[in-house]
């Protein structure tokens, strides 16, 4: 499954909570339902823009998923094939590949239907 930038998924509100939860993603309530916020990269990243997020939206049980990368300016996608076998060249792709798991493991097992 290709994950994009801009992804809107029908999920297990139940199952998806506790994902993030394993993983320590944090929701808070917003005028929107529920949003979590996770940012990855060092000090270096923050300050040459080239640090990763993940923006996460609950509502009842829609979830919109926005991943970005290069301090927020571009999107950021991936198939799950990409994160195993990557090779780690700087602390850049670290970060990559933290994001891409988390992601992973909060949409396990939790998505009921992917919406356009």
């Amino acid at each position: 499954m290709k994950i994009k930038s801009n992804n809107t998924f029908k999920v297990n509100r139940k199952r998806l909570l506790k994902n993030a939860e394993n993983i320590g993603l944090k929701f808070e309530e917003c005028n929107l339902g529920l949003r979590a916020i996770r940012d990855y990269g060092d000090k270096e990243s923050y300050r040459f823009g080239s640090n990763n997020s993940i923006v996460a939206i609950l509502e009842k049980d829609i979830l919109k998923l926005l991943l970005a990368s290069h301090g927020d300016i571009c999107g950021f996608e991936f198939e799950k094939g990409d994160l195993f076998g990557k090779k780690i060249e700087c602390y850049g792709d670290v970060y990559d590949c933290m994001l891409m798991m988390d992601v992973l493991k909060l949409l396990d097992g939790c998505i009921v239907e992917v919406e356009k």
